[in-house]
């Protein structure tokens, strides 16, 4: 195993690390997916047992009905938008060293690749 030196250990870090822009705090973010997470399961739940509930009878028809529709309901469609890497952030800061400059930040989030970012920052 090659040894490495503190400069080519720093480009790694740059590399493999990453930043992330939407939320300020780590900590938010984690708990802004889970939270995120837990609706898409509770709403998926609650519509699956609705389409059951709507269908009640004794007929058998209507039963077999019911299962299918509730089977038919698609889960809500969420992922995580994934971080950017260091050396794009600190590229990032360094083009808009100002924190008021919506309309830079919100270019620089488009090209690269952030979808949020009309929603985050306006049309």
């Amino acid at each position: 195993m090659k040894r490495r030196t503190p400069q080519e250990k720093k480009i790694d870090a740059y590399v493999r690390d990453g930043r992330n822009l939407f939320a300020e705090s780590r900590g938010i973010a984690h708990r802004a997916i889970s939270k995120r997470k837990a609706w898409v399961n509770r709403s998926f739940r609650k519509a699956a047992g609705q389409a059951l509930l709507s269908k009640l009878s004794d007929s058998e028809e209507v039963q077999i009905c019911a299962e299918l529709a509730s089977l038919a309901v698609v889960k809500h469609r969420w992922r995580k938008i994934p971080d950017i890497p260091l050396v794009k952030y600190i590229q990032f800061k360094q083009q808009f060293p100002g924190k008021h400059d919506l309309a830079g930040k919100k270019q620089i989030l488009l090209t690269l690749g952030a979808k949020k970012a009309k929603l985050k920052y306006g049309k």
